[in-house]
């Protein structure tokens, strides 16, 4: 533990090969006006205090409340590219619309905004309301409460890319919990109150953070009085990259039933058809229904699945869902599964032999800004309690899905590993024109 100004600590923790660092300051119980270092105030510094209650944003009887011209940042900031930051936030009105903007970006102590990059990322929660007045004369009041982050170029209007979600009023009327995670300096999480709302990978490199560029620039723009409290910043474990490759399975054998190589499988009309595992033509009443490969086990049950869309009969469907299963046991009855639809993918627990939808528990899905298909390929990864997954064609990293909470789904020691193929409505899912495992170095 290391020292820090008044009621600020920092701290250095290694419990990998790379040190994390991290700051945290509760913002109570003292008075500073203005705020002492590690705060500084940035651009118009009039309407930013410490209190015992908190750091206040915004003069409630001052002349120029809010202030949209100021704010504050912490001069500290994580030092990989793997951190996070979180604080409260609490509302003197919570029936006021408001703008309160996080810049995550440079520091904005050296020169307020005009020390701002020229591509800024930033997080916003607002309260906007809207009155209609309707063709009988009566009025429509909307009122939306919003969590965003936007990608916008400096001093341009328009916005470059956005994440949002909406939040009720429960959820909105009460000092809220915000925290701020971020790996590969592009892949962005964020929770509220504990719930995950938004996940997003900032594909477009402009708006990658970087060192230097990791610090949390808060303000108040409209509304009413904000109260910060229990901040903190850190670094943390990045998501694995050294894996070791257990196996490989190119499926270039002649059409079979039998997929072999090691490889069970069961269901009819299925195996290995134009060199890839799929469902195989033409197809004999009942066609629909679940099919199964699988094989282990593997060294250990933290794994990465490399699986390449292609070849068989089909591509990425909606109804018609492929699945990559890993942490499984040997019958195949228990474990996880990453469900592969056109524009989604839903980490689910396998719960009896798969041979219907009943066997499989959904537990989160993640929609994916654009249509999957042949021949596109995918990562999927599950380490300690992360999962997620990786499209990693053409030079791409690009993460499309991310959960944690999964080292308790299913036991420990489970180490198969496989595929599900459910044909729906006389359609074929996805076939897998290769499949690798691999495991942690």
């Amino acid at each position: 533990m290391l020292g820090g100004r008044g009621a600020a600590v920092s701290y250095l923790m290694r419990r990998t090969r790379k040190a994390l660092a991290g700051w945290v300051d509760s913002l109570q119980g003292r008075s500073e006006n203005p705020p002492l270092q590690p705060w500084r105030p940035w651009g118009d510094p009039r309407t930013v205090s410490i209190t015992p209650a908190g750091m206040v944003l915004g003069n409630d009887g001052g002349w120029f409340q809010p202030n949209p011209d100021g704010g504050i940042g912490y001069e500290h900031m994580p030092l990989t590219p793997n951190w996070e930051f979180e604080f409260t936030r609490a509302l003197a009105s919570y029936t006021q619309d408001g703008r309160f903007v996080v810049y995550i970006d440079r520091n904005w102590t050296a020169g307020g905004s005009a020390a701002a990059t020229r591509y800024q990322t930033y997080l916003e929660l607002e309260r906007d309301t809207d009155e209609k007045e309707n063709d009988d004369g009566t009025t429509t009041r909307t009122v939306r409460r919003r969590v965003q982050l936007f990608l916008r170029e400096k001093g341009a209007w328009f916005i470059a890319g956005s994440f949002g979600a909406t939040l009720d009023n429960g959820q909105w009327s009460k000092p809220i919990a915000v925290r701020v995670r971020v790996y590969r300096d592009r892949v962005v999480i964020v929770w509220i109150d504990g719930t995950r709302y938004l996940f997003g990978d900032i594909t477009d490199a402009r708006y990658n953070f970087t060192g230097g560029q990791r610090s949390a620039n808060f303000t108040q723009q409209s509304g009413p009085v904000v109260t910060l409290t229990n901040f903190a910043t850190r670094d943390v474990a990045g998501l694995r990259s050294n894996w070791i490759s257990h196996f490989y399975d190119d499926f270039n054998r002649p059409d079979t039933t039998t997929v072999g190589n090691g490889w069970q499988n069961a269901g009819g009309e299925y195996g290995i058809y134009s060199g890839a595992l799929s469902m195989q033509s033409p197809f004999l009443p009942p066609g629909d229904g679940f099919r199964r490969a699988w094989r282990g086990p593997a060294p250990s049950e933290n794994i990465r699945v490399e699986v390449t869309f292609g070849g068989g009969t089909s591509k990425p469907e909606d109804l018609a869902s492929a699945f990559v299963v890993v942490r499984a046991n040997s019958a195949m009855s228990s474990g996880l599964a990453f469900r592969i639809q056109k524009q989604q993918i839903t980490l689910m627990r396998i719960t009896g032999v798969p041979t219907s939808s009943g066997a499989l528990l959904e537990l989160i899905g993640q929609r994916i800004p654009y249509i999957l298909d042949n021949p596109m390929k995918l990562a999927f990864h599950v380490d300690g309690d992360l999962a997620w997954v990786d499209r990693i064609d053409g030079g791409r990293n690009e993460c499309l899905f991310w959960c944690d909470g999964v080292a308790g789904q299913v036991l420990a020691d489970q180490r198969y590993y496989g595929a599900i193929h459910q044909r729906f409505a006389f359609t074929n899912p996805a076939p897998f024109n290769d499949f690798r495992v691999l495991n942690a170095a």
